[in-house]
């Protein structure tokens, strides 16, 4: 998360002028990504600036450029962010999927839509609709899961495979 403000109108002191404060929340795997970067080498500072550069960008529009990835940053962000490389905080997610995490998606995440969608429905129509007829193909980690527990459709098409 990216916090910018005026510290001098939060402590009520506007008359000595503006103290913009700029602040980066990190959690969880994105803190530890930024501390392995600072371990590798980086400063705080190259480190601060690379990230923000990385997730935020403020660019002059373009009237005749169409892709935004494009535009020229503007000179106060360069010169704010040090012209720093960006870095990223991104990791990839490597924890099995597992019954589990299903059930708890499910009941914790979705449980009160499809409790709701199913009195409004009915449990007959609820599995006609959302469930047997769905048009979306089942991704590769519900597959392996089905495959795990030794479950298996009566029809392929069920998973559109």
């Amino acid at each position: 998360m990216f916090r910018i403000y005026d510290k001098a109108k939060e402590r009520n002191r506007e008359d000595e002028g503006h103290w913009i404060r700029f602040e980066i929340q990190l959690r969880r795997k994105r803190a530890d990504e930024f501390i392995k970067n600072l371990l590798s080498g980086y400063s705080v500072g190259q480190l601060f600036c690379g990230v923000v550069r990385n997730y935020l960008n403020y660019v002059h529009p373009s009237k005749t450029e169409s892709n935004k990835s494009r535009w020229l940053p503007q000179q106060w962000w360069v010169n704010f962010t040090k012209n720093a490389s960006k870095v990223s905080l991104w990791t990839p997610c490597n924890t099995d999927y597992n019954m589990f995490k299903a059930e708890k998606h499910v009941f914790k995440q979705t449980g009160n839509a499809i409790w709701t969608l199913m009195e409004i429905k009915g449990n007959e129509q609820f599995y006609k609709d959302l469930i047997k007829n769905k048009p979306e193909r089942l991704n590769e980690k519900y597959q392996s899961l089905i495959a795990e527990y030794g479950k298996h459709s009566e029809r392929k098409d069920d998973y559109n495979i």
